[in-house]
């Protein structure tokens, strides 16, 4: 017979493996234990094997997947505004002069910034950690992407965007991404 400790094991490592770690599962097991304890059942009657006990946690009790998405937008936004604030007071302008160099840079930099962060978030929460971890992968190459673009594209200006207008799109997302659903 499979003792707590032995299921508990096996489900922690299971949870992990979807996304859940220590600090997150432990309520989960916590709830457990104290059916198992007021029903006299053992782990494996009450909730069956550990694989397929982190499998319906994860699908019953993980934010959806978009959540994550929208958080790193939201901290994406917040950002573009403090950019561009910092320009306007470097350049003493309030516009923004783009080059195919910064332009391309910028945009490899943001990708990176969702497959290292969002993304995974997201895809754990759907219960695919293997295109999570490749998601982590990618980051890096979008960032030496864009370094790389930077560091060999032409720096000549091709237009320039208001500074106004780069914090209202950043606040209009920013609206869009805490607005309740």
């Amino acid at each position: 017979m499979v003792t707590f400790e032995q299921w508990e094991l096996s489900a922690r490592f299971a949870l992990a493996d979807r996304g859940i770690g220590y600090y997150g599962s432990e309520p989960i097991i916590a709830d457990v234990r104290a059916h198992c304890l007021a029903t006299g059942q053992s782990p494996a009657e009450a909730f069956g094997d550990p694989q397929r006990f982190a499998e319906d946690t994860v699908r019953n009790r993980m934010q959806r997947p978009g959540a994550y998405l929208s958080g790193q937008l939201f901290l994406l936004s917040l950002g573009g505004i403090a950019v561009a604030v910092l320009f306007a007071m470097a350049d003493l302008t309030l516009q923004i002069s783009v080059s195919a160099a910064g332009l391309t840079a910028v945009t490899a930099l943001l990708a990176a910034s969702f497959t290292a962060w969002g993304v995974p978030q997201a895809l754990l929460s759907a219960g695919r950690p293997a295109l999570a971890v490749a998601s982590r992968v990618a980051a890096p190459l979008f960032a030496v992407g864009g370094i790389l673009a930077y560091l060999f594209l032409p720096h000549e200006r091709m237009f320039h965007v208001p500074v106004l207008m780069v914090i209202g799109v950043a606040v209009g997302v920013l609206i869009l991404a805490t607005r309740r659903r």
